[in-house]
């Protein structure tokens, strides 16, 4: 198939599911997030099975599957 559905699911509880093409880079399934969670793009790491994603890859090149999640850590800016 040449769709794929991906959770993508922050520390803060918020989740967004978004259907892909599978050989598209993983920037437009960040980017999506990004603009519905209003988060710092700087800050924002994706991670898949503990790595941190690269807007470059594809959910192809990571051997994803239908409904497999991605983590999103919102790096916090210290406070002195």
């Amino acid at each position: 198939m040449a769709t794929i559905r991906i959770h993508v699911v922050g520390g803060d509880g918020i989740e967004i599911v978004v259907t892909m093409n599978r050989s598209l880079p993983l920037k437009q399934l960040m980017d999506i997030y990004i603009e519905k969670t209003g988060n710092d793009k700087g800050k924002t790491r994706f991670l898949f099975e503990g790595q941190r994603l690269s807007p470059k890859q594809t959910p192809n090149e990571l051997g994803m599957e239908d409904d497999e999640t991605i983590k999103v850590v919102v790096e916090q800016s210290g406070g002195h």
